[in-house]
């Protein structure tokens, strides 16, 4: 242990020397060294995943899930394990999820919107969650509908909901043709087919799935400098 030591300190940007102190420390339960190694680790790189869900079994607490879930929503198309424990570990310590609106519109999943709806017991905050999650464009959002249907005993909330969700929907495909368009395109042309078309979702209704446009795009195409510049600007003024 003590020249692995050695040698990370010596090469400080070398990260599988810092996963493998990591290992080696967990395996001979030397605790407190794990916990400073990642650390160690997390100034130089974001963590994976299962690294955060391993952190977070080893040393559960608020302050860490707040780390975790900073690092794990700059990443938009990762499975949400760590959103989930979030959820679950705020409702055994009877804990208000923090900014919990902006975690559930980031991650956007069924079983997310679910888990945090089972921890509600006041009607209207309920239905308010169903209300942001019916504003969200996405794969998921004809499942989110036929909840809410399945909930609401309200006639005329339900008649007044099912326009916004038709509303959404249709945005929701239009931003799936045009995904479909930049995929078919050349590496060189999809900032241009992006750029072209995005303000076709720039309604207060559908910024979101411009967002979701850009970030697909950039997951598909990571290295087109243009391509971040127009997602920045964007960002910055909507058009």
């Amino acid at each position: 242990m003590n020249d692995l030591l050695q040698w990370e300190q010596e090469n400080p940007f070398d990260r599988q020397v810092k996963e493998r102190v990591i290992a080696l420390a967990r395996e001979q339960g030397l605790m407190a060294e794990v916990s400073a190694a990642r650390f160690r680790l997390l100034e130089y790189y974001a963590l994976t995943e299962s690294q955060w869900l391993d952190w977070l079994q080893d040393e559960p607490s608020l302050d860490l899930y707040r780390k975790a879930l900073k690092d794990f929503c700059c990443k938009s198309h990762t499975d949400p394990k760590v959103a989930y424990e979030w959820v679950k570990f705020c409702q055994l310590q009877a804990a208000g999820v923090e900014g919990s609106l902006d975690l559930l519109t980031k991650v956007n999943t069924l079983e997310l919107w679910d888990l945090y709806r089972a921890g509600l017991t006041d009607s209207q905050a309920i239905r308010e969650t169903f209300e942001a999650q019916l504003s969200l464009p996405g794969p998921d959002l004809p499942g989110s509908w036929r909840s809410y249907q399945e909930w609401e005993q309200d006639k005329v909330r339900l008649a007044r909901m099912q326009e916004r969700y038709l509303q959404v929907f249709a945005i929701s495909k239009k931003a799936e043709r045009l995904f479909a368009q930049v995929k078919l395109d050349v590496r060189e042309q999809a900032t241009q087919v992006v750029t072209s078309h995005i303000e076709e979702l720039t309604t207060p209704l559908s910024l979101s799935a411009g967002m979701g446009v850009y970030e697909q795009a950039l997951v598909a195409f990571p290295t087109l400098s243009d391509l971040w510049r127009s997602y920045i600007s964007f960002l910055v003024h909507p058009i």
